[in-house]
């Protein structure tokens, strides 16, 4: 997962590197290791790159920002790039939902890696819309 705890904004434009429609929570939320923490809305999204095949584990630790429950989906899109660096994207997957409360939480939704995988983009849908804060995402094999 690109900056798995959100401490690099290298080109300084406010949000974590790696990450598209989210930015910084606020100087005074800090997650539950201290560090900086990601603030996501609805179609926040990253790309994975450099992907091992075999069942993956997709964890975010997590709260609402303002107390409310959210349901966070995953939408996931394989893509496989050709020889002539052309990219064919499969159907978008809809992971199983990750609750998000008012405390910080770990959760966890998994899906299988093809060998022929070459990225995944992952965009979060949020039902009710609205804001979490993330102090950390990851994307590992499962063992």
């Amino acid at each position: 997962m690109p900056n798995s705890t959100f401490a690099s904004d290298y080109d300084e434009n406010g949000r974590p590197d790696g990450y598209l429609n989210g930015g910084y929570a606020p100087q005074e939320i800090a997650g539950p290791d201290g560090g900086r923490v990601a603030q996501w809305t609805d179609s926040t999204l990253t790309w994975i790159y450099g992907l091992e095949p075999g069942l993956t584990r997709l964890a975010l630790t997590a709260r609402t920002a303002d107390g409310t429950t959210r349901t966070v989906t995953p939408v996931v899109t394989i893509t496989e790039i050709d020889k002539a660096y052309g990219y064919h994207f499969r159907e978008p997957q809809r992971l199983t939902p990750i609750t998000v409360g008012p405390n910080w939480h770990e959760s966890q939704t998994s899906l299988t890696v093809a060998a022929d995988a070459d990225r995944v983009k992952i965009e979060f849908e949020m039902a009710p819309p609205g804001v979490i804060w993330v102090s950390r995402a990851s994307w590992r094999i499962a063992k």
